[in-house]
């Protein structure tokens, strides 16, 4: 496996900047794993994300707010009252990814989040991420896409059977075998 980790110190928008409530206390600190198209199939696209903030409570106008800001940062926002079924493969992992990051978590990671996707697509997803960490969150991701690695030029860390066995700055690294 190859590790990426993108490390940040930025303020995300979605993370209070003071804790309000009890609630927010609580979530501001959670670490999400992204599960690939693990959407709710009976749920829109917004109350995908919603529930996400639901579970703990927030008031519908923090809710809608936050949904319509994340949405807006990873897509789809126009589709927002679509069923996952009527959404692509993409579209899917971007709610997905939306619906991890609503809570404003200081860390992300994502097990093979361009798996099942086309280069194209994948491309979109990375920047998606890039853009995310950029904002505050620290992703660790795992992937065994070197292209995607040498693309994004982040941190590589490679592992074998569980330990470290490489680390390279700035995610470049020779083809060796692992």
């Amino acid at each position: 496996s190859v590790s990426v980790s993108f490390t940040s110190d930025f303020e995300h928008p979605a993370r209070p900047a003071t804790a309000k409530t009890a609630a927010n206390k609580t979530h501001s600190s959670f670490f999400i794993k992204i599960l690939l198209y693990k959407l709710l199939p009976k749920l829109t696209v917004y109350e995908n994300v919603a529930f996400a903030l639901e579970i703990f409570g927030l008031p519908k106008d923090e809710v809608h707010n936050k949904v319509m800001k994340v949405l807006d940062l990873v897509g789809p926002k126009n589709k927002a009252k679509h069923m996952p079924t009527e959404l692509s493969g993409g579209e899917q992992q971007s709610v997905a990814i939306a619906r991890a990051i609503v809570n404003g978590p200081k860390l992300l990671v994502c097990d093979e989040p361009t798996g099942n996707l086309d280069e194209k697509t994948s491309m979109e997803i990375m920047k998606v991420l890039n853009e995310i960490n950029r904002l505050g969150t620290t992703i660790i991701m795992v992937t065994h896409d070197r292209g995607i690695v040498r693309k994004m030029k982040k941190r590589v860390v490679l592992l074998d059977s569980g330990r470290i066995v490489k680390d390279y700055e700035k995610g470049t690294y020779k083809d060796e075998s692992i």
